[in-house]
């Protein structure tokens, strides 16, 4: 209770303090960015992949909100995060407008409260000194230095097979794609700080008290900062070091205690945040939430049928259900398999507890099916999580069984 109160005066004093940022000192490295931005055009992709494209159009959201803010009134700045926009929600256009002077006739400003939206309170600094393209570059560095330091601690004070595991699995998430996003690089800063904090300060998890703390702060941190982007990056992997480093944990009762804290800390400061606005200010902040939540979680099946479209492009219905249901039966095979093969194998069992932090990330796309679904090319980054848990599974399991292996034969 006392970190939970400790976090909600922090961050909301941190969000009037950057509110009160005179406009007139990021305004030449906003209207800068303004323009940078146009030139990138919404959503470049990289190879022409839809799984590869870069969200110019939620950075340039960032930026409006940042521009839109009127330090005159910082605690109605802090909680209400108006935006430019119009009836059709073209954000990136209505930036160009506004930092440019150019108010259109059906444009108006949107309170986007339902968020935190933290990240203000690294981006409003970093506007009075750069402007897009210097914030991108101080990104793509900071988090280079960061996964560096996380691969050495990794392999420092686990091994190195399980850092190379750890950036094997980053990889297959396109990584450098997220070196040049704003948006996309707050949950990968959050993760891999949380694993070099719990490798290099055994303290934040010496008991059970202690590492409870922890998780719940790293929780919180992830509802400040992120826009519902990849969560559940920042619980599995930090989850999956704590208890690598602590083998007198490694079990399913301990990745649900704290996979329980770290939602405890996600739901409440979220919650909190509209509880406080809609105190603080005259905006409707709570029914807007429920209504996003609801919007948020459930989805018809056109919604899911459209990200498949937009990555295999249009196949006939008949054939890709024909592909689908055979996927589908080779997966119920494959899993059956694996169940029976645990049961045999005492490695396997002694090491389920990962296998139940690897599906944190698809029970996540189940309760926020509709926005996963949606976003799915931004959102498929969270298996990294996933990757890295089965990964670190296997090469366990593998390890374990060949050693019990050697272990039984004799001389002869």
């Amino acid at each position: 209770m006392a970190t939970y109160v400790l976090l909600v005066a922090l961050f909301l004093c941190a969000m009037l303090a950057v509110h009160t940022i005179p406009h007139a000192w990021i305004e030449r490295h906003a209207v800068e960015s303004g323009r940078q931005l146009q030139d990138c055009g919404k959503y470049p992709r990289l190879w022409g992949n839809p799984l590869l494209r870069i969200d110019t159009f939620t950075d340039a959201l960032m930026l409006n909100m940042a521009w839109c803010a009127d330090e005159s009134r910082p605690l109605d700045a802090a909680l209400q995060n108006r935006y430019y926009t119009d009836d059709d929600m073209n954000v990136f256009e209505r930036t160009q407008d506004v930092l440019n002077g150019r108010m259109s006739a059906d444009g108006y400003y949107y309170s986007y409260a339902r968020y935190w939206h933290g990240y203000q309170t690294l981006l409003r600094p970093m506007l009075v000194l750069t402007d897009y393209q210097g914030i991108l570059w101080a990104n793509a560095v900071c988090l280079s230095l960061l996964l560096a330091l996380c691969l050495w601690a990794v392999g420092r004070y686990l091994s190195w097979r399980v850092a190379g595991l750890f950036l094997f699995s980053l990889a297959l998430v396109a990584l450098p794609v997220v070196l040049v996003c704003i948006q996309f690089s707050t949950c990968f800063f959050i993760a891999l700080l949380a694993v070099f904090a719990i490798l290099c300060c055994p303290g934040l998890t010496r008991n059970a008290v202690a590492a409870c703390c922890t998780f719940f702060v790293i929780g919180a941190l992830t509802a400040y900062l992120d826009l519902l982007t990849t969560p559940t990056l920042t619980l599995g992997l930090p989850l999956t070091v704590c208890l690598l480093s602590r083998p007198v944990w490694q079990s399913s009762k301990w990745v649900l205690r704290l996979t329980s804290v770290w939602l405890g800390g996600y739901a409440l400061l979220w919650v909190s945040k509209c509880v406080v606005a809609q105190l603080l200010t005259d905006y409707d902040i709570v029914g807007s939430f429920l209504h996003a939540v609801q919007v948020r979680s459930v989805t018809g099946a056109s919604t899911l049928w459209a990200p498949v479209q937009s990555v295999l492009g249009n196949v006939p219905f008949y054939l890709l259900g024909s592909l689908l249901f055979i996927a589908a039966v080779l997966c119920l095979a494959l899993i059956v398999g694996l169940w029976r093969w645990g049961r045999r194998n005492e490695a396997a069992r002694m090491n389920a507890w990962l296998v139940l932090i690897a599906l944190q990330t698809p029970c996540w796309y189940l309760l926020t099916l509709q926005h996963s679904s949606v976003h799915y090319w931004f959102t498929w980054r969270a298996l990294a999580s996933t990757f890295f848990a089965l990964f670190v599974f296997i090469y366990r399991v593998t390890s374990i069984s060949h050693e019990q292996n050697r272990s039984t034969h004799t001389v002869l």
